[in-house]
């Protein structure tokens, strides 16, 4: 449920963000660590201030980093994100682009959700990385707990995002979407790690329903509380439920068409054979 849980947290991120904008056509931009142009972290998170040019002068960024509430003080300071980034986790745009392609070209969501995970875990580990003893990284990135707290985890997982709705539409224009119940689940029978005939956790997540997001005591979110959408099965329909859709699918500054274009070939191969 790793990909249609996090869609939905980044939907209800993006709509408690669009409650304070002036445009509500506005979305989370996403970070594209494909791209070599990338030298860090985006400036959108990675400076303290940044420019306002309506002011036109330098402001405080309030996307640098978020104080965690409900938290007791550290060392008597109010506890925000923290962040000791090792760039050479997220400046491997090669090996990033080549994970993502091989996602990709697998032929069922288990296997692109194997695959994917890589890149995604990627960056959450190098956002900690301690390199002395006094460093803790508990509230950091790299911790499960507290990831959502960093600036960083609206732009990555909106690519995350991103990326998966780029192997739906492969899949769609490649004429093998089969999304159904049983070609979801199929693959997770056969895994012996899954354990799926004595896991209801695992033999039910197609319907299995995605806490908080269905539970109205917790989710003031008509969008995401409406019981169409907190389903593995339903979430995948992310236009017609969710009304958003992605500006472009090109992965490294390059035509995602190409990568449409070798898997045309790559079918036609398999097929021969």
């Amino acid at each position: 449920m790793f990909l249609s849980w996090h869609r939905l947290i980044t939907i209800q991120l993006e709509l408690g963000l669009s409650r304070h904008m002036k445009n509500k056509t506005l979305g989370i931009p996403y970070w594209d660590w494909t791209d070599p142009t990338y030298k860090g972290l985006p400036d959108l998170v990675k400076n303290p201030t940044i420019y306002d040019p309506i002011l036109k002068k330098y402001v405080p960024n309030p996307i640098y980093r978020t104080y965690i509430p409900s938290h007791t003080l550290v060392n008597n300071k109010t506890l925000y994100n923290y962040r000791v980034v090792e760039s050479a986790g997220y400046l491997q745009h090669d090996l990033m682009l080549r994970n993502v392609i091989l996602a990709l070209s697998t032929p069922s969501y288990k296997k692109y959700d194997d695959t994917a995970v890589l890149s995604h875990d990627q960056i959450h580990n190098c956002m900690c990385v301690p390199k002395d003893p006094h460093i803790d990284c508990t509230y950091s990135f790299d911790t499960t707990g507290f990831s959502a707290f960093e600036p960083a985890f609206l732009l990555h997982h909106s690519q995350i995002d991103r990326v998966y709705a780029l192997y739906q539409k492969l899949r769609q224009v490649l004429g093998t979407q089969d999304w159904t119940k049983d070609s979801f689940l199929d693959p997770y029978k056969l895994d012996e790690h899954f354990d799926f005939f004595n896991r209801s956790d695992v033999s039910g997540s197609w319907d299995w329903p995605m806490s908080p997001f269905c539970n109205a005591s917790m989710n003031p979110s008509y969008v995401t509380l409406n019981k169409d959408s907190w389903t593995v099965g339903n979430s995948y329909y992310y236009q017609e439920l969710f009304g958003y859709k992605y500006d472009t699918f090109d992965l490294a500054r390059r035509d995602w068409k190409l990568l449409l274009k070798d898997l045309k070939q790559s079918y036609k191969r398999w097929e021969a054979e």
